[in-house]
């Protein structure tokens, strides 16, 4: 737990959503020594554990937002010098967009107001002026009922996906990010499944290959719009296969996805941290076959940190930190030289990140591999929860799942007893 005496008078990291990217910003500004309160509303997220944070248990911005940010500003009154926020999820982050006027006061926002941000988490307003600007982007339609919804399968070719205009809402509610349509039928019932529980949902075309040829451009952008440090991370290995979280991530060199996130961004007037998820559609332009080198399209821009931030950092490109230093007013030089991805060969040059505990607990089958080219002749491996000099997030890790699995089996066992003992009557 923590008391505002444990800061006497250095500026507080704020850390929400302490699992896997909260742990990775809560480790890059530890090692920094930079004081730090790791929030999250589930006692069993991991990242509250770390030994570089205080904890405490926060409301769910997902459920009340204004329960949250009265929570932030009863923080803030309490502590001495003004605080940073590091907001690592959607819910957060628009928490705390809508009230920036009354967090201000308190705390340094690392990004964009709030008319930006609303354009860039409805991703219906973020395909649109992405393409504004040339911006390019998968076909995408944006139906308003399900007679359109009816229409435009007719049209389309098959599969599709159904995605989500507001992702964070249809996820805690699924726990899926979008749906794979096989068929019209299949089209017109879905979309009427999740518009009638309130979802907006956009119908949009699979580029390229199960999750091959995925970028994320990682940036923090001055209020002029100009990089104060980049990085190119490729996705190798995701979960769910076809648009899942990514398990594997390795540094890249890509000038292209560089050139394509930064005029992203200016289209949006967005500064801050941010990242942006490109794909290469091998079929374009000009309808060139499978295989052939096609353009970059963009998948979504995110006002946040990414999911495994603490890559970049492992690559000398400390984003938490960069963000302090900058918010408290320090000079900053632009930073974007790290080991980057390049193939020589058969080995890759590049610095990897995997997410091992998640890999472990999936079957192989349902895991898309996307670095098939080659052994891995990596430098170094980092891992997202596991690491020797900071262990306790990984044993919190493993006792939660082992919780999970022993609860699970005896919820099991009292179905089937409950089953015999009623089939006996």
């Amino acid at each position: 737990m923590w008391d505002a005496k444990d800061f006497p008078d250095k500026p507080i990291a704020l850390v929400m959503n302490s699992w896997v990217s909260g742990l990775g910003v809560v480790r890059s500004l530890g090692v920094k020594g930079v004081p730090i309160l790791a929030l999250d509303p589930d006692p069993w997220a991991f990242g509250l554990y770390s030994k570089y944070a205080r904890r405490s248990i926060c409301p769910d911005p997902l459920r009340s937002e204004e329960a949250f940010v009265d929570f932030l500003i009863d923080i803030g009154k309490r502590l001495p010098v003004r605080g940073i926020l590091f907001p690592t999820a959607d819910p957060y982050v628009v928490a705390i967009a809508k009230a920036r006027d009354r967090l201000e006061r308190y705390f340094w926002i690392p990004f964009s107001p709030w008319k930006i941000i609303r354009e860039i988490v409805d991703k219906e307003l973020q395909y649109k002026k992405a393409a504004k600007a040339d911006i390019p982007i998968p076909e995408t339609f944006f139906p308003k009922s399900k007679l359109e919804a009816e229409e435009i399968g007719k049209t389309i070719k098959y599969p599709v996906i159904l995605k989500p205009a507001y992702s964070h809402p249809f996820v805690a509610n699924y726990g899926i990010k979008a749906v794979k349509v096989n068929s019209r039928q299949e089209l017109t019932r879905e979309y009427e499944k999740y518009t009638s529980a309130g979802h907006k949902m956009l119908v949009q075309e699979i580029v390229g290959r199960e999750g091959d040829e995925l970028y994320e451009f990682f940036s923090y952008t001055d209020r002029a719009g100009e990089p104060v440090a980049s990085f190119v991370q490729r996705k190798l290995e995701q979960f769910p296969a076809d648009f899942g979280t990514g398990t594997v991530f390795e540094s890249a060199d890509e000038p292209e996805i560089v050139e394509l996130g930064l005029k992203l961004l200016k289209a949006f007037g967005y500064y801050g941290i941010s990242f942006s998820e490109f794909k290469r559609d091998p079929a374009a332009p000009y309808g060139r076959p499978v295989g052939a080198d096609g353009e970059f399209k963009l998948m979504e821009l995110n006002p946040r940190t990414t999911h495994c931030n603490d890559l970049a950092t492992a690559c000398g490109v400390n984003f938490p930190h960069i963000v302090y230093e900058h918010l408290l007013g320090k000079a900053m030089e632009k930073t974007d030289a790290y080991p980057c991805g390049r193939r020589t060969g058969l080995a890759s040059l590049g610095v990897r990140w995997i997410h091992l505990e998640e890999r472990l607990s999936k079957q192989r089958k349902i895991l898309i591999r996307v670095g098939r080219r080659g052994a891995s002749g990596n430098k170094r491996i980092i891992f997202a929860v596991f690491t020797s000099s900071d262990p306790v997030p990984e044993l919190v890790y493993i006792f939660h799942a082992v919780y999970l699995r022993a609860r699970n089996f005896l919820a099991a066992v009292r179905a089937l007893l409950v089953k015999s003992l009623s089939g006996k009557k």
